[in-house]
């Protein structure tokens, strides 16, 4: 519905794309991306939108935002115009651009409205004299009825009742909009992005009959892995294929070449939720980022063996690598007067590099022992001299 760029407050960066609406995990990465865990310190900017809402104001709430796609992907064809007719109505009657929490509450409303196939008063008129609206005409013969004004009947009943034209797109049919009740209000929207209770969201799908659908939540007990297949009416988990997916590695079925048995995932998901349990997962996710990291077993030992990395989330560029390093060295004086006659980015990498560290998109990350990151092996003990 929306396309966002999401920064942290105060940022100079290019900030992070992303499309709304968004499952939890996905907002929970935009935010690790930016460099924050809290949605009052990130700055939204929409790009672009699906359907053209009169008169939006696009405010900076990314929950508020998230929610309102959410709830305008819901919408039917039907449901998706009563709301641009809503939205019409409000641009009307109001002189103020119509915020994200107002459009919202439309969203919730679109019940309360009455949505006729006319696209102008004639076709108006026509539908309200046909359905029995119009007391003086009913009775009329057919010859008499064809003569009657009907542009005048659909101009004075649309003016009366307060309706709308709302103009068909893409996405929705050109219709005539009224409200008929008193509009609802939508659910409160959490103020922080509340962390989800599993690691990896499935929807999956009987192969051969995909209309048969489960939603499989990882870690899990074997009982519920079992109820799985009952739900989906097959025997085995080759039978099984994914629908859509959240977790808490992005990309996660792109990224793994071979998800190997559904057991294996679901001991991967339980180590997983014990380095979400210590706040360690940024720290996971950049160094899957840093090594190219496709492989389960690989990504198991990543996540037993997160202490033998350094991760600095604030050092998100060659710059900031290089600005940490000169004020070890330099006073602040000294490192304004060097600063414009300097290529940091440049001495960054190069320090970087130097350190076999690598810039992710959650911070830099580098082995304690100095080794390259992209060597998930441990490294071999050293030989020491036997002595009697």
């Amino acid at each position: 519905m929306f396309e966002v760029v999401v920064r942290k407050e105060g940022s100079q960066g290019p900030g992070t794309a992303l499309w709304l609406p968004a499952d939890p995990y996905e907002l929970l990465d935009a935010l690790d991306r930016v460099g924050t865990k809290r949605l009052d310190e990130i700055q939204t900017m929409v790009t672009a939108a699906a359907c053209e809402i009169p008169n939006m104001e696009f405010s900076p709430d990314l929950a508020c935002l998230n929610a309102l796609a959410e709830k305008l992907a819901s919408l039917n064809e039907v449901q998706r115009t009563a709301f641009l007719g809503l939205a019409v109505m409000e641009d009307r009657t109001s002189k103020c651009p119509l915020p994200v929490s107002r459009a919202l509450n439309l969203a919730y409303s679109t019940d309360c409205c009455h949505v006729v196939e006319a696209i102008n008063d004639r076709q108006l008129g026509r539908f309200y004299a046909e359905e029995g609206f119009v007391q003086a005409v009913d009775g009329l013969p057919d010859d008499i009825f064809e003569l009657l004004d009907f542009e005048k009947i659909g101009r004075e009943m649309r003016l009366a009742e307060g309706g709308v034209f709302v103009e068909g797109g893409n996405d929705v049919p050109g219709a005539y909009v009224v409200r008929h009740s008193e509009l609802k209000q939508a659910p409160p929207v959490p103020e922080q992005l509340q962390r989800p209770n599993y690691i990896f969201r499935f929807t999956l799908q009987n192969e051969k009959a995909p209309k048969r659908t489960a939603v499989l939540d990882l870690p899990a007990t074997g009982d519920r892995l079992d109820g799985i297949l009952k739900e989906l009416h097959v025997d085995t988990w080759e039978e099984v294929c994914i629908k859509d997916h959240d977790g808490a590695i992005p990309d996660f079925p792109d990224r793994c070449e071979h998800f190997g048995s559904i057991e294996r995932l679901n001991e991967l998901a339980k180590t997983l939720m014990s380095v979400f349990d210590k706040g360690q997962l940024s720290k996971f996710k950049a160094v899957l980022e840093a090594a190219q990291c496709s492989d389960l077993d690989q990504m198991e030992r990543i996540a037993e063996h997160l202490d033998e990395y350094v991760f600095s989330p604030n050092l998100r560029s060659g710059r900031d690598i290089a600005l940490s390093e000169l004020r070890c060295m330099l006073d602040d004086e000294t490192l304004e007067l060097l600063l414009p006659h300097l290529d940091a980015e440049g001495f960054g990498r190069a320090i970087a590099g130097n350190q076999n560290s690598v810039v992710t998109a959650y911070g830099a990350i580098e082995r304690r022992d100095g080794g390259p990151i992209q060597d998930l092996e441990p490294p071999a003990p050293e030989m020491g001299v036997m002595t009697l």
